[in-house]
């Protein structure tokens, strides 16, 4: 295995997920940032695929 894989390492493909909804939304406040990034997780655990 190549010492970097992202294509196999399922932490990569997580961030992916994660951060391209929320690229280019704007949080005021950390709470704003904390309640959106605790949505997008809730909607990637509800459909892994």
């Amino acid at each position: 295995m190549p010492p970097y894989s992202p294509k196999l390492n399922p932490v990569e493909r997580t961030w992916a997920h994660l951060k391209t909804p929320l690229a280019n939304l704007t949080c005021h406040t950390n709470d704003q940032l904390h309640q959106l990034i605790h949505t997008r997780l809730k909607h990637i655990s509800a459909d892994p695929h």
